[in-house]
């Protein structure tokens, strides 16, 4: 059992369904990705670099992105949806496709390839 199945384990309802679906579809974009707690947060890494994670809250779940640019990049596709600079806001009567949580993967790995949110050397 890894860090985000037991997190998944306290988890109950609705949210708990919805996360599993949600970590089994980011396992299947990055099937040796390392799920670990980062932040507090579920978290997929791939080669060190957080790429997506997930939690539940009262009266929704949350993915986040681990940038404060993936969700600017997506607004059009994500128009449907809450949103903090940091996270995306699932309620229980929305649902967040499978092609959506690999477009969100794929932004912010395109960000980590370029460099997005790393200092650059003076």
């Amino acid at each position: 059992m890894n860090a985000i199945d037991e997190y998944l384990a306290t988890v109950g309802g609705w949210q708990q369904d919805v996360l599993l679906a949600w970590q089994a579809e980011m396992l299947k974009i990055e099937p040796d990705s390392e799920q670990v707690i980062y932040y507090g947060v579920p978290c997929f890494k791939v080669d060190g670099q957080a790429i997506g994670g997930f939690a539940a809250y009262k009266n929704h779940c949350a993915y986040f992105p681990f940038s404060g640019q993936t969700l600017v990049t997506l607004s059009d596709e994500l128009r449907d949806f809450n949103k903090t600079s940091g996270s995306l806001h699932v309620k229980e009567t929305q649902k967040l496709t499978p092609e959506l949580i690999a477009l969100l993967i794929a932004t912010r790995k395109v960000e980590i390839a370029e460099g997005y949110g790393h200092r650059k050397k003076k």
